[in-house]
């Protein structure tokens, strides 16, 4: 089930919610409770494995933008 986020036009508290598409007219804030809410425009995220069980990236660079990460 897909990670929608959204902004709350009554308290304007941006928030996710785990929901199906198919519900999505049910979201309500979880911090006033309205059902005013907005989707907001989201860009698409994957977890990737690169060989490490930490999650990505290497050990020589923060950024993970090295050569050695985007192999």
């Amino acid at each position: 089930m897909p990670i929608y986020e959204f902004d709350c036009r009554a308290c304007n508290q941006p928030f996710e919610l785990m929901i199906s598409f198919s519900r999505l007219g049910d979201a309500k804030c979880p911090k006033c409770g309205s059902a005013n809410v907005h989707r907001l425009i989201s860009t698409f995220a994957a977890r990737t494995s690169k060989g490490s069980s930490t999650g990505g990236g290497c050990a020589g660079c923060a950024s993970h933008n090295c050569s050695a990460c985007t192999r």
